[in-house]
């Protein structure tokens, strides 16, 4: 006989609660006009802003959410929280700011043997930057005919930056017409297309190299340091007697040689430019060469120990290459506000 079994235990599934969301919105501002279409990164998913600059998401309950601009062009420092954190404080504000500034002074110019239309902006970086077309509420052109197309592409630099529309593509049959979308602003042709200040040719200006600067620096510090080695090999030799610092007076007055240095250089702090026409935004700074080779002498001014008097004699050949220096930069530098 088979014996029956009863009371036999029922398993119970697990059920695994589902997270709760939390809709959070964010919002996109540059100079508190907010921005559409630009693509956010929030770790777990990229988003497009809307028509008001935002982006709403449902975040689950156990997700920190990480947020980045995907462009670079848009800048603003990377932050990140809990999906609760974040919802407590929605909608969420990321005041952002242009790498590229679009500028005033749209006018005319000739391109080969046709006549165009140059809009100037401005790249506040030292790198290319890229804005997609296929961000169209980002960058776009307005225009009659509908077939003007802005860069994708824009160069580093604060002046002489602009791209070209042939005019034929702004006219509407009895007047020219169109507007430059970019990153929250809109740059109207004007109603009286002026020619462009320099004779109807785009203003080109040449980026000063920062290397070439820093060498006015650097230069006379590695000389310094290698000045001060030399003197303490020779007071280890017993050539001279140092009454002080065992790097000798060259290390001390080098430091304030150095000093002086720094302080001429804060006259070209930021970047400079070599152009052929001054910009109106713009001004000439000399380079104050004579000034910097004053300097760069304390460092050989006044007496030496007589053991340390073959380093004295290198004065002439380094205040050679120092001048070598000075000469490869330009007279005059021009600086934009």
């Amino acid at each position: 006989m088979t014996p029956t079994q009863t009371g036999t235990p029922t398993e119970t599934p697990t059920i695994t609660p589902t997270p709760v969301g939390y809709d959070v919105t964010f919002r996109l501002l540059i100079k508190q006009t907010p921005i559409a279409g630009a693509p956010l990164n929030f770790g777990f998913t990229t988003a497009l802003t809307d028509l008001s600059g935002e982006v709403h998401l449902n975040v689950p309950s156990d997700r920190d959410v990480s947020v980045s601009s995907v462009l670079p062009v848009i800048e603003f420092t990377p932050f990140y929280d809990t999906a609760a954190n974040f919802a407590g404080r929605s909608p969420v504000n990321i005041d952002a700011r242009r790498l590229v500034e679009p500028l005033p002074g749209i006018c005319s110019v000739t391109v080969g043997s046709e006549d165009h239309v140059f809009f100037p902006y401005e790249n506040l970086t030292d790198q290319a930057m890229s804005v997609p077309l296929m961000y169209n509420l980002l960058n776009r052109m307005l225009s009659p005919t509908g077939e003007a197309v802005p860069p994708e592409l824009f160069a580093p630099g604060l002046v002489g930056n602009g791209f070209t529309v042939p005019k034929r593509l702004l006219y509407n049959g009895s007047s020219y017409a169109g507007a430059w979308q970019f990153i929250g602003t809109t740059n109207l042709l004007p109603e009286s297309l002026p020619v462009c200040s320099d004779n109807g040719t785009a203003p080109t200006c040449d980026r000063v190299s920062e290397l070439s600067l820093q060498r006015l620096f650097d230069y006379p510090r590695a000389l310094i340091i290698k000045l001060g080695d030399a003197s303490v090999r020779l007071a280890k030799a017993r050539k001279w007697k140092p009454a002080g610092n065992a790097r000798g007076p060259f290390y001390t007055r080098g430091v304030k040689s150095l000093a002086r240095i720094r302080a001429l250089m804060q006259r070209l702090a930021g970047p400079n430019y070599m152009c052929p026409t001054v910009p109106p935004q713009c001004r000439v700074v000399q380079v104050p060469k004579a000034e910097f080779l004053s300097a760069f002498k304390i460092i050989y001014t006044g007496s030496v120990p007589k053991g340390l008097l073959t380093l004295k004699k290198t004065q002439k050949a380094e205040v050679k290459r120092y001048q070598a220096i000075l000469k490869a930069l330009p007279e005059q530098v021009t600086k934009c506000n």
